[in-house]
C-alpha cells in the first residue's frame, strides 16, 4: 500500500466522533465515541487525512 494520500474522505454526520463534556474550570474534554461506525471509520480518515464534520449534541457549542 503506498504511503501517498490521494482523495481525503469527509464524512458528514449527525454526530461527532467523540463525546464532549464540560470539566472544572469551565474546561471542554472530549472522550472517543464507542460506537461501531467511529471505531471502523477512525484508522481510514488517518490514512486518507480525512475529516470528520457533525454535531457536538443538543444545545450545539453554547452549551459548553
Amino acid at each position: 500500500m503506498s504511503s501517498e494520500v490521494g482523495n481525503r474522505l469527509v464524512i458528514v454526520s449527525n454526530r461527532l466522533p467523540f463525546q464532549a463534556t464540560v470539566k472544572a474550570g469551565s474546561r471542554m474534554a472530549r472522550q472517543p465515541g464507542g460506537g461501531g461506525l467511529v471505531s471502523a471509520m477512525d484508522p481510514v480518515l488517518r490514512r486518507t487525512q480525512g475529516l470528520w464534520v457533525g454535531w457536538p449534541g443538543e444545545g450545539g457549542l453554547e452549551a459548553f
